[in-house]
């Protein structure tokens, strides 16, 4: 990639763990920009996978940091990327928006596995990473919260609350109470009452 090679030849690779885009997302009824921010810190992937699935970065940071590990069934990306960071440091972010994620068609994806495979892949993340981190663990927990077909239990979500995560709760709570389809309604309308309530503002303002 010429960024890459442009980092290069000005010696700054050898600082970063890579390089990474932000993410044009299609819905069924939305459409989004993901993952656009200028760097990706360690500390952030230890939380998120704040990169989204697909890097940029040598052949050698990838052995370095061990590759893919197999027994994980979901989450692989995510992992790698975390212990590429660990060990090299921030990814950059290139903000052009290359990568596109389109979400209308019916084909399987990882993230629609069962619970029943998603929950104990959260599991081993959790513990592989932030054995010794309470704090770190219920951050993992908010990410599982973004999975329809996970339900989390009251304990789990009064952790949430306690350690700060009241955003993931209520998000879990709107998509259990109304459903996913019907928050992507209310999400698809919102531009456009935005754009109304402007307006209306502009038109206050001139009188």
């Amino acid at each position: 990639m010429r960024y890459w090679h442009h980092l290069s030849v000005h010696g700054q690779t050898e600082r970063i763990a890579g390089l990474f885009d932000s993410s044009r997302w299609i819905g069924p009824s939305t459409e989004q920009t993901l993952f656009d921010r200028g760097c990706v810190q360690p500390r952030d992937l230890a939380t998120a996978c704040a990169t989204g699935t697909q890097v940029f970065t040598t052949r050698e940071r990838f052995i370095d940091a061990g590759l893919f590990d197999d027994s994980m069934q979901i989450w692989q990306d995510w992992d790698l990327w975390l212990r590429i960071a660990q060990r090299h440091g921030q990814f950059i972010g290139m903000r052009k928006r290359t990568y596109v994620i389109d979400t209308t068609h019916d084909s399987l994806r990882i993230s629609h596995k069962p619970e029943s495979v998603v929950r104990p892949a959260a599991q081993m993340f959790a513990l592989k990473h932030h054995a010794s981190s309470p704090i770190q663990r219920i951050r993992v927990l908010a990410v599982l919260a973004d999975y329809p077909q996970v339900r989390l239990g009251l304990l789990e979500l009064t952790g949430l609350l306690v350690f700060g995560r009241g955003k993931a709760v209520g998000k879990y709570l709107l998509r259990r109470t109304f459903g996913a389809d019907r928050l992507d309604s209310v999400r698809r309308r919102l531009p456009d009452w935005s754009h109304f309530l402007t307006k209306i503002r502009l038109s206050g303002m001139r009188r």
